[in-house]
């Protein structure tokens, strides 16, 4: 007897449910923008958690955004990051890049490189971001995963500027890849000579090699334009004493002209590391370098 109440309570109570019709997305977002209109964004975010719309895209989406326009950055970028894993046919990719912004304004670099690399595995055109992942990597301290990020972001940028190569010296050097940081970074210093940024990375990289004569040349640039410049660099006048030069150091001269080209970036770097870019057959072949896939 009591396992017949029991079945058809439980048969009541499934039948309900199945009958029961499912949400209409349009005419919850008509209620939420009417809640939106009155500036009661709290009580537009408590109607679809009530709702329990996880499973529907378009809502949940919306969530995200009241979230943010809510200053509830962390739940909005857990959001946007759920999304983009719960849609499976990847038509809300941007949802990614948004999780990854808002990760970013909250300090957390850690999850903004990780929602980074989901939105560049999808859409691995959009050099911004390459370049925004590659400065990610280096705040973690991560310069091989920095210097990869940005050379794939050069690799596709339409026109590469002087402010790209004196970047690529910079991680170049971070990499302890010397004769690539100087290569570039004699680049960028043929285009602006006066660039402390520039001249303090060929500093250093001439301090690596020992070289006396570059390196005391370097520092009476830097001087010039900075009196207090060897205030960052304590050691070096202890280590070369320049000032006891009595003849002034020649200026360093560049042996041939360098064009940074596509090609010769892509050489450059293949030569000084040879595991970092992976030829094709036996002859040079330029190709699509370090996709996402292989480097995250």
């Amino acid at each position: 007897m009591v396992s017949l109440v029991v079945g058809g309570f439980l048969l009541l109570l499934y039948g309900c449910q199945n009958q029961k019709q499912p949400e209409n997305a349009t005419e919850t977002l008509e209620v939420i923008e009417a809640f939106r209109k009155d500036h009661r964004v709290q009580d537009a975010i408590n109607y679809l958690v009530n709702k329990g719309i996880y499973k529907n895209l378009d809502l949940l989406e919306t969530l995200a955004f009241l979230y943010s326009e809510n200053n509830q950055g962390l739940l909005a970028a857990q959001t946007f990051e759920q999304l983009f894993h719960a849609d499976i046919d990847k038509q809300y990719i941007e949802c990614a890049f948004h999780a990854a912004e808002t990760y970013y304004q909250l300090g957390d670099v850690y999850s903004a490189g990780r929602c980074y690399r989901l939105y560049l595995d999808l859409n691995p055109q959009d050099y911004s971001i390459w370049f925004k992942l590659s400065a990610i990597e280096a705040q973690l301290n991560h310069p091989a995963a920095a210097l990869t990020a940005y050379f794939n972001g050069l690799d596709i940028v339409p026109v590469k500027t002087e402010v790209h190569i004196k970047k690529l010296s910079e991680l170049c050097y971070n990499n302890n890849m010397l004769e690539a940081a100087e290569f570039w970074g004699q680049i960028a210093l043929n285009a602006h000579p006066e660039d402390v940024p520039t001249l303090e990375i060929l500093l250093k990289v001439a301090d690596a090699h020992n070289d006396r004569n570059s390196v005391i040349s370097y520092i009476q640039k830097l001087e010039a334009l900075d009196s207090n410049f060897l205030g960052k660099y304590p050691d070096l006048q202890t280590k070369y004493a320049y000032k006891d030069v009595v003849e002034k150091t020649a200026d360093i001269v560049i042996p041939h002209d360098i064009h940074a080209t596509q090609h010769e970036i892509e050489y450059t770097l293949r030569q000084l590391s040879p595991d970092l870019i992976q030829p094709v057959g036996e002859s040079y072949i330029p190709v699509p370098l370090l996709c996402p896939n292989s480097i995250y």
